[in-house]
């Protein structure tokens, strides 16, 4: 299994998705042999993996900004990246893996259930952005943060921010970019997709440019 290097410039979306896409495969391949318990020269390609799966992860926060989507194109490798993680994860965390129980452990610490949060806004002040942006529950991967409060993120959005807050509980889990050690600053992020099952609450905050003038 081939090793990937970080590139040079994490905005050339050509060269992410490639490397996004070979690491899918990978994982897809490594789950396969594992299922068909086929291990034999598996360690290295496990070790290789985990840095290259640390590789995408870092990719992912190089590419998400507060307020952007991504590009379809980027946005569909990474989908088929995080589905590939999460079926890794929770067959290294299931009972079924018996060859490797350090990688039991190390999913039983990325696999997250609890609460988390979201934030919906506009990067700029435009005309639009005295309109909450609604909800899409479409199941794609996105952000989250396990912090309730984030001034972070907050201080990053125009107008009416649209707050979420969601449980991933049984039988969903998020993945826990923190314990991976790559998510930004306080961020504290979680990839989760927006399911309308797992949402609790929806609130949509008024700004307070009074509020942020003092500050």
């Amino acid at each position: 299994m081939k090793e990937i290097a970080f590139p040079n410039n994490v905005n050339d979306t050509s060269e992410v998705i490639g490397i996004i896409n070979t690491v899918t495969n990978q994982m897809n391949n490594i789950l396969k042999r594992l299922n068909d318990k086929d291990i034999e020269e598996c360690d290295k390609d496990i070790k290789r993996l985990w840095n290259n799966i640390q590789t995408s992860l870092r990719l992912w926060v190089g590419n998400t900004y507060v307020g952007e989507q991504k590009e379809k194109k980027l946005q569909k490798a990474f989908q088929s990246f995080f589905i590939g993680l999460n079926d890794f994860l929770v067959f290294c965390h299931s009972d079924i893996n018996v060859a490797y129980p350090h990688l039991k452990q190390w999913a039983h610490k990325i696999l997250y259930r609890g609460t988390v949060y979201r934030y919906l806004g506009y990067n700029a002040p435009v005309e639009e952005s005295n309109r909450p942006i609604e909800v899409q529950y479409d199941g794609i991967y996105v952000s989250w943060s396990k912090e309730p409060e984030n001034n972070y993120l907050t201080s990053k959005l125009y107008g009416v921010v649209t707050f979420l807050k969601c449980e991933i509980s049984e039988p969903y889990y998020g993945i826990d970019l923190e314990a991976f050690g790559v998510s930004r600053g306080k961020e504290r992020e979680v990839v989760f997709p927006t399911l309308k099952d797992s949402i609790v609450t929806i609130e949509y905050r008024e700004p307070n440019y009074e509020e942020e003038s003092e500050n």
